[in-house]
């Protein structure tokens, strides 16, 4: 498998994004667990994992090539994946990066923008609607940091960031 992504929750797991769905390892159990688009009933949206971004442990976000996918492990397994696609979400299916903000809001980055995800609602940014920041619509990493400065990599234009007050 090609691992597109990685990311650490705090009980301890690692989280994996692959071109062959998603998955974690366990290393006080010394064990794998994969995750596809199959076997999730369609709660992964794609086996084609971009991304994956963690809220403690109880919360993880996969950006596929169609979409978004929300694991949820502590809930009973027939409400533990919510499938996320673009219809006036996101500014596209394709997702390329995924960040957590300090604050909750869940980031999300496209070829076509960055949209946040946060109390319920929406949001998208492209560089035609934000006057200072955004460097390109092609966003392919997102950091946030811990004053809530949310860092944007675009493909081949440079850096930009969100600071909370440029929406």
């Amino acid at each position: 498998d090609s691992v597109a992504d990685l990311a650490v929750a705090d009980n301890g797991l690692v989280w994996i994004a692959t071109n062959a769905g998603a998955g974690y390892y366990d290393p006080a159990q010394q064990r794998w667990t994969k995750f596809r688009e199959e076997t999730t009933d369609g709660g992964l949206v794609s086996n084609q994992v971009t991304a994956v971004s963690i809220e403690g442990h109880t919360s993880i976000w996969f950006g596929t090539a169609n979409g978004i996918s929300h694991f949820q492990p502590e809930q009973p397994p027939a409400a533990q994946w919510q499938p996320l696609q673009a219809a006036n979400r996101v500014a596209e299916n394709r997702i390329r990066a995924l960040a957590q903000a300090p604050n909750g809001a869940l980031w999300v980055g496209t070829p076509n923008g960055v949209s946040r995800y946060a109390d319920d609602e929406w949001k998208t940014f492209t560089k035609q609607k934000t006057a200072n920041g955004l460097p390109d619509n092609f966003i392919q990493a997102i950091i946030a940091d811990a004053d809530g400065i949310v860092w944007l990599g675009s493909n081949g234009k440079g850096i930009g960031r969100y600071v909370g007050t440029n929406d």
